[in-house]
């Protein structure tokens, strides 16, 4: 898939039902799952469930995502957990 994307559509389904999972910060197993902040961004596609990193022009421009959001992946069965 080309992560070389540079047009807010999901690299997977090309949909740009697309929203910020992880606005400027990572959480992951290299770090303990604490806050990290970073230059990049977790994207996620809302019509595929497909998730990338980028610090891409267009993600300033991109909601974060909702409580709903992620509750909608939680019926779809796409196990995700929201960081606060």
């Amino acid at each position: 898939m080309g992560m070389n994307n540079r047009s807010g559509r999901c690299p997977k389904c090309r949909s740009i039902n697309v929203k910020v999972s992880q606005r400027m910060c990572n959480h992951s197993a290299f770090n303990g799952y604490h806050y990290t902040r970073s230059d990049y961004s977790e994207i996620m596609c809302l019509t595929c469930g497909w998730r990338w990193r980028t610090k891409a022009d267009y993600v300033p421009s991109l909601s974060d995502m909702s409580a709903a959001d992620w509750k909608r992946y939680e019926t779809m069965g796409l196990r995700m957990e929201l960081w606060v």
